[in-house]
Formats: structure tokens, sequence, C-alpha cells
């Protein structure tokens, strides 16, 4: 059983601001309500927002790549942050090169997608046509490029082969 100064902590006790109890009535959860609806529909949006440059054509992504080829995924294998234990940094793909419209790279490509908004993974056993950019040693593929299945971009390859 309370007292009157027990019933009299409940009510005077200051209360959290983020406590329901008390947002739910007010202007204050109803906006944030309103923020939080609002940002949800807008992360696809974001999420694409990654490619600040835009997505180049294929003949623009062709002339700044290293290498344009037709590659086949054979093994992958994951790499760990350094700085920051459980977290992936980066997936590195070992791709067999089939076919290259531009360059000549080794038979065997290791290509490194960082664990960012803008990686581009790659399934084990797919062919894909890849658009492969060199940085500090590294070979990449732009996300926001033309790469991807030689099924989703037969009509790229099909000009490229004329």
């Amino acid at each position: 059983m309370l007292t009157n100064r027990g019933l009299m902590d409940i009510s005077c006790r200051k209360r959290h601001p983020y406590d329901p109890r008390t947002m739910r009535t007010s202007r204050a959860y109803l906006s944030r309500t309103l923020l939080f609806v609002a940002c949800m529909f807008s992360l696809p949006s974001m999420v694409s927002a990654a490619c600040y440059s835009g997505h180049p054509s294929a003949e623009m992504e062709k002339g700044t790549a290293k290498y344009v080829v037709i590659a086949k995924v054979k093994k992958s294998r994951i790499v760990m942050s350094k700085e920051d234990p459980g977290f992936i940094d980066s997936t590195i793909y070992d791709v067999s090169v089939i076919k290259s419209y531009k360059g000549k790279p080794a038979k065997t490509l290791a290509i490194t997608s960082v664990n960012t908004s803008t990686r581009f993974p790659m399934d084990i056993g797919e062919t894909y046509l890849l658009f492969v950019e060199k940085y500090d040693g590294e070979y990449y593929i732009n996300a926001c490029g033309k790469s991807g299945t030689t099924a989703e971009t037969a009509d790229i390859i099909k000009a490229l082969d004329h």
C-alpha cells in the first residue's frame, strides 16, 4: 500500500523526455513519429544517394575503366576489420576472365568489394560483365556503373561485341 508521500513521489518525479507515458498525447511525440515515418519512406532514395557522380553510361565507364571483362566468380573471401573486431571490412572475389573488351588483364583478378553503401556483391559461379577500376593497387567495381550479370547486361555486351 502506498502512502501519501509515495504517491507524491511518483506523480512529481521528473520523467525522461522519451517516456512513452508522457509523449503519447504530446506534440513532441507526434513530431518525432512523423519524422521517423518520413525518414523511413526516404530511405531508398538515401541509399541511392551514394552515387554522387550519377550513373555513367557504358561508353563513359569503358573510357575510365582499367579493364572491361566478362568474368566468372570462382571464390570469395571475407576480410575482417582490424580496427573493429567482428565487423566485415570487405569481400575479395577471385574471378576468371573469360573475355576482355579493354586492356590485357591476368587470367584471374582479385576484385575488392568494400563493405559500404557502394559495395558490389557477386555470387560464386555467376558470370558478370565487369568495368574494373584500379585504386591503391586493388581492383574495384563501381556499384553505380553498368557492371552486372551477363543476363542483366546483355544489351551492353551486344554493343561491345559490334
